[in-house]
């Protein structure tokens, strides 16, 4: 299908998030205790607002009760779904923000789910090889694993020039023009907004689900079972 719209990668990862987020029945509030991050990281991560690193991504993956290798193979039939409905995704190096790694719980927060933050954040229950992630090129495409690609955009493909043309040595400065308008053409269809992404991918949510991990899941019904308490508790107290 012809491509009628862009989306960076980070708002297809916070739109995953947030849907999860939404089946488990949990609030911003008590993601953000338990990962021991701000409210506000966590609204720029579902927003795609910033760069989720890995670690980020690890630790969402362990609160929600999935493998992360699983999570990735998700995101690859997401960006395929997408691609199909004419949605280009690229991975936008344009955003140097990262997610805050420093713990801001608001007083309230912490009384809503009093007792549940007090072991900090979610710990792995085992190590996960990364490198089963490099079975997949395009996973390994998508986030610029390599160092050098780190300051390249994913451009679209320019079928108007010729090899030859791209096999000739260009000079430094006539470089860096090219360079320049490659990257505007990188633009030049329009970016979907969050909110039009995340109801493009209802669809795709409703057909496509990620494998639950049995151990994880045992652990972390408890906590959620617990929270719901505690939250009913809190909200009574509040209307009194």
């Amino acid at each position: 299908m012809k491509e009628t719209s862009t989306t960076s990668l980070s708002n297809v990862i916070g739109c995953i998030f947030k849907n999860l987020r939404y089946e488990r029945g949990v609030d911003q509030d008590l993601v953000a205790l338990r990962l021991n991050l701000s409210v506000s990281t966590i609204s720029k991560i579902e927003l795609g607002n910033v760069s989720v690193t890995v670690d980020t991504i690890y630790r969402l993956c362990e609160l929600f009760g999935i493998e992360m290798v699983d999570f990735f193979i998700y995101l690859e039939k997401a960006k395929n779904f997408l691609s199909e409905s004419g949605v280009k995704v690229y991975v936008d190096k344009s955003m140097n923000v990262k997610g805050v790694e420093k713990r801001s719980v608001s007083y309230e927060i912490e009384k809503k789910y009093e007792g549940i933050g007090e072991e900090g954040a979610i710990l792995p229950y085992n190590a996960i090889d990364l490198n089963k992630l490099m079975n997949f090129p395009s996973i390994e495409a998508a986030l610029s694993v390599k160092k050098d690609d780190l300051s390249k955009t994913i451009k679209p493909d320019d079928n108007t020039s010729s090899n030859q043309e791209s096999d000739k040595p260009v000079a430094s400065d006539e470089k860096a023009k090219v360079e320049k308008a490659e990257k505007l053409k990188s633009y030049t269809l329009p970016i979907l907004h969050i909110k039009q992404l995340y109801i493009l991918l209802e669809e795709f949510f409703e057909k496509n689900s990620i494998p639950l991990n049995a151990f994880l899941q045992k652990n972390i019904e408890e906590m959620y079972e617990i929270a719901a308490e505690k939250r009913k508790l809190y909200e009574m107290n509040q209307s009194k």
